[in-house]
């Protein structure tokens, strides 16, 4: 199964995610982000851990993309997920979750956020998929 193919969109750009689990496509979904950003890396290293808690997978997601584009933009960190982790809390999805980072060298193309725009986490058969469109 492909992990995500990018899709154009207006003045925007976009990824169909897939995952054969919830955590799978967030993990996709990582990598698609880091991928369209066009991050090139130096090589320190650093963990950071990520917890986050929303009333809906979707909420879940936006904010999890968002979370790793402040780690970029904010502290030039990105790098692979580890440990990923979706659990439903009472009425909230929790994502727990630790990033080995690496110092971001370069990016190729800036993006602001995740979107709302067309969200909608679905389950097909044995596999999740999810059309992410992100602010440039």
């Amino acid at each position: 199964m492909r992990k995500f193919e990018i899709i154009e969109h207006t003045a925007d750009i976009g990824a169909k995610i897939y995952g054969g689990s919830l955590e799978e496509l967030f993990l996709n979904s990582a990598v698609a982000l880091y991928k369209l950003m066009g991050i090139s890396y130096n090589n320190f290293s650093e963990k950071l851990k990520v917890e986050i808690d929303e009333p809906t997978v979707e909420d879940l997601l936006v904010k999890f993309l968002n979370e790793l584009i402040f780690y970029v933009d904010a502290k030039k960190v990105a790098g692979n997920i580890k440990n990923l982790k979706i659990k439903k809390l009472n009425e909230d999805f929790f994502l727990g979750c630790e990033i080995e980072g690496k110092k971001v060298k370069k990016i190729e193309r800036e993006i602001k956020s995740a979107t709302y725009h067309g969200l909608k986490v679905e389950k097909k058969e044995n596999f999740y998929t999810v059309t992410i469109i992100f602010d440039i």
